[in-house]
């Protein structure tokens, strides 16, 4: 059988005629939509927003992959196996489902230059607001811990350069005043014990650097709007794909006359 050549003009009258069939498609299509709205449920989405970066007025200049990796470190470390711990913890004495805290589908840590955003979507809004405000808790406390080890390995990192300049120049048999009290054993001795410090706080630190400056910008307030899912937007969507469809049959059947 020959083919018959595409009308336009026929395709139109045709589907004119026929509106109701298309209609009814519009129709089917919204109620697919209201039906997956019922057993999805809307989502929600808020976030706690930090601010992260360097003073490099105590750095210095940094190369971009400095800046980068010092950043970074502390974004690891918000979402570490011990802030997920706590987290957990604080999580399951509120009731609060440990499927709520999955990272990668309902906990989302982005970063956008020195801006880092802990993103949390769920069913109930509610518990989206706890999550989020839970682990921007967790996660700001246990940076501020690190930092503090940060400190305080620089601060013993300055006293050992200090003794090891005294050990110098007991090498070259001269005496600083502040090394007075020290002989050569007891100098090594110092350094050897202040040396241990150093690297424990330094293991603390957990690769946070002194220079770091980072502060929570913003809470996760409860959202009034879900993000996906909405019902207007899921008829709205299986009515235009009933549309569609409508058209489709009816260029298959002007086809086939």
């Amino acid at each position: 059988m020959e083919n018959k050549e595409f009308s336009p003009l026929e395709f139109f009258y045709f589907s004119i005629s026929r509106w109701w069939i298309i209609f009814l498609f519009v129709l089917i299509g919204g109620g697919v939509g209201f039906l997956f709205h019922q057993i999805r449920p809307p989502i929600y989405e808020t976030k706690a927003v930090f601010s992260i970066h360097i003073d490099f007025g105590q750095t210095g200049v940094l190369s971009e992959f400095e800046q980068d990796y010092a950043i970074n470190s502390a974004r690891f470390l918000m979402f570490s196996t011990s802030v997920v711990d706590q987290v957990e913890r604080d999580a399951e004495a509120l009731n609060i489902p440990l499927e709520a805290l999955e990272l990668g589908r309902q906990v989302f840590f982005e970063r956008k230059q020195s801006i880092v955003e802990i993103k949390v979507r769920n069913s109930d809004a509610e518990i989206a607001a706890q999550v989020a405000n839970l682990w921007a808790s967790h996660a700001f406390e246990t940076l501020r811990n690190a930092h503090g080890h940060a400190l305080q390995a620089e601060m013993l990192k300055s006293y050992i350069k200090a003794l090891e300049t005294c050990e110098d120049f007991e090498n070259e048999t001269q005496t600083l005043t502040r090394c007075e009290d020290l002989d050569a054993e007891e100098l090594k001795a110092e350094i050897n014990s202040v040396t241990q410090k150093y690297e424990n706080e330094l293991i603390k630190s957990r690769g946070i650097i002194p220079a770091l400056v980072f502060d929570l910008l913003q809470t996760a307030p409860v959202p009034s709007a879900p993000i996906a899912h909405q019902r207007n937007y899921l008829m709205l969507a299986g009515a235009l794909i009933g549309f569609s469809v409508g058209i489709i049959y009816f260029s298959l059947r002007v086809h086939k006359l």
